[in-house]
């Protein structure tokens, strides 16, 4: 593993409390970025601090709801004024009901966590991305 690869670096991960948002968190910080992690679930956040503390890696983790307008100006505002990385790895299907279970409310929460957060994010971070010649053109 290429320990300087992200060096100089800013990523925002989401869900990376657990599971795959963990695993990029990681990755990215070993390989020198700085991370900016946030998840909803503050028990996963605690453990998740005691996870990336025994890999011997600093990731900024913060509560935050990506279906939270206010949540997501605040993740960008802890990123200053660069992010190089933006991996939206949030992700749910409550309580994973078989499709003729599932109710508007559950729905729409999915759609909001799995669609709606990814784009608020990713069109938070774009003119941060442009202004330093990077993202999406």
């Amino acid at each position: 593993m290429d320990t300087s690869r992200h060096t100089g670096k800013v990523a925002i991960v989401t869900g990376a409390a657990n599971g795959i948002g963990l695993a990029t968190s990681l990755r990215m910080a070993k390989e020198g970025a700085r991370v900016i992690g946030c998840d909803v679930n503050e028990a996963a956040l605690t453990a998740a601090r005691a996870t990336y503390a025994d890999q011997g890696v600093e990731v900024e983790l913060t509560n935050a709801d990506v279906t939270s307008q206010d949540d997501v100006d605040r993740l960008v505002a802890a990123a200053g004024d660069r992010v190089d990385v933006l991996a939206n790895v949030a992700g749910i299907m409550d309580f994973f009901l078989p499709l003729g279970d599932v109710d508007d409310a559950t729905w729409d929460r999915v759609l909001a966590v799995n669609l709606t957060g990814p784009m608020r994010l990713s069109r938070a971070v774009i003119p941060l991305m442009l202004a330093q010649g990077g993202g999406p053109s």
